[in-house]
This record gives structure tokens, C-alpha cells and sequence, in this order.
């Protein structure tokens, strides 16, 4: 799950140019491959980031569902990094 959230995000030109960097908590009900309830638990301090960070949680290519959780809310807290370094 972290890793398809982070693999999605795309750091936003102006964050890039600004040199933005942090990390943004984001919380979110998932449940066979829909994502719900998504809000910031913690912001990175920076609305950019924090809209960003969102964004990969809509748009990220979750693997399937494990038959044994299909049909289950779940429910997660996953912090999405922001490093200059990202392409």
C-alpha cells in the first residue's frame, strides 16, 4: 500500500522551485481498491505538499484486494515524503 501511494506522487513543480520538502500523514479508508474518508492527520506544514499527498492516494495503482480482505473497510495512516531528490 505505502509503496503504490509513493510510487503516485508527483511533487509539484512550484514545491520543487520553492524547495519544498516534508512529509504529510495522510489517513484513508480503503476498502476493495476504494479509498474513502481521505483527509491530512498531519500536515507537512506546506499546502502544496499536503494537496499533493492527497493526489497520490486518489490516483495510486493498488494491487488486488487479497480474497481473504475483499468486502472489508480498512482503515490507514501512511506518511507520503517529499525529498528533492524524487523525480
Amino acid at each position: 500500500m505505502r509503496s503504490a501511494i509513493q510510487a503516485a506522487v508527483r511533487y509539484p513543480q512550484a514545491a520543487r522551485m520553492m524547495q519544498l520538502t516534508g512529509k504529510t500523514l495522510v489517513g484513508f479508508d480503503f476498502r476493495d481498491g476504494a479509498v474513502s474518508h481521505l483527509r491530512v492527520v498531519t500536515s507537512s506544514g506546506a499546502d502544496l505538499l499536503d494537496h499533493a499527498a492527497l493526489e497520490a492516494v486518489r490516483n495510486a495503482p493498488y494491487p488486488a484486494t487479497p480474497k481473504e480482505l475483499q468486502g472489508k473497510n480498512m482503515a490507514f495512516t501512511i506518511w507520503v515524503r517529499f525529498h528533492l531528490s524524487d523525480s
